[in-house]
């Protein structure tokens, strides 16, 4: 792909031109980021629309995402986005994005000693990105050479440069002591308390140019930790607050909407019609109406 020239202006009703009058646009580093996708990476599984092995094609609501959170630099050259909120429905290829992410960050960034961590409540929510991310890495002969997977810790090396990516779980790492260069906290809904995410947002805080992304499909309980990252992301994406460090990407359901209107499942479900068949989403309907 060509350098990226003109920066996307709608990212899920965020618009990252609002705050950017201390920041460049770099077209090449968001070209850089899309193109590892669709040029490295593969789909680590079969599914209704895909096949394991095939080039990972970004849809897209992820090309935006991914040339955001990429293409917006400082003057000084360091990232403009420190922190993200991506709130996505369930089967809209979040996890699978995630780890791409994770790779690229590892792979393709050059940062020496780099830690990069993917967090979730339990082992087998933590593992899902680690899962992906490690068969994507078996599925290319370049990558292969360079990285290495370790499946007994949920780990990947990258000898050379002396970085790692690695799964972390609430029940079970304290984090203390990690450095961490990017962490992706993935299902933020479901944390029982906020000692693993403050273990690393506390960490982060040697390294200039860290990234926290955290991710979550829609939350009950406007106590929890998660609902407070929310509101806030609400906040930046409405101009309610002015944070221009923190990239907001939520597809929800806006106060007033109807949701049993088909049309605000297309707005609100980015890959409706593509990875998810809307007789699936009909069919969950109906099921919710009933109970």
């Amino acid at each position: 792909m060509p350098t990226i020239a003109k920066p996307p202006k709608d990212v899920a009703g965020y618009n990252p031109l609002r705050d950017a009058a201390n920041f460049v646009w770099d077209g090449d580093a968001a070209a850089r980021a899309v193109d590892f996708f669709d040029q490295i990476l593969t789909h680590p599984d079969d599914s209704a629309t895909t096949t394991a092995g095939e080039p990972f094609k970004l849809m897209p609501w992820q090309i935006d995402y991914v040339a955001t959170l990429h293409g917006w630099k400082r003057k000084d050259g360091l990232r403009r986005y420190k922190e993200s909120m991506l709130g996505v429905p369930r089967k809209n290829g979040k996890s699978t994005l995630l780890s791409g992410l994770a790779l690229y960050s590892l792979a393709a960034e050059g940062k020496l000693a780099a830690q990069i961590y993917s967090a979730a409540m339990d082992r087998s929510q933590a593992a899902l990105i680690y899962n992906m991310a490690s068969r994507m890495v078996r599925q290319n002969k370049y990558l292969a050479r360079m990285l290495n997977p370790i499946d007994s810790t949920k780990r990947i090396t990258f000898r050379e440069q002396g970085s790692f990516y690695s799964a972390l779980s609430g029940d079970a790492s304290p984090a203390h002591g990690t450095k961490p260069y990017m962490v992706l906290f993935d299902e933020l809904h479901t944390q029982r308390d906020r000692k693993l995410y403050d273990n690393l947002r506390t960490g982060q805080g040697a390294s200039p140019n860290s990234l926290f992304l955290s991710i979550s499909t829609a939350g009950w309980n406007r106590e929890s930790l998660c609902y407070e990252v929310w509101k806030y992301a609400r906040a930046v994406r409405d101009g309610q607050t002015c944070d221009p460090h923190f990239l907001p990407c939520l597809y929800e359901i806006n106060d007033g909407e109807d949701w049993t209107d088909e049309k605000v499942w297309y707005r609100t479900n980015p890959n409706l019609g593509i990875t998810i068949p809307i007789e699936y989403l009909r069919e969950e309907f109906e099921r919710a109406q009933s109970s």
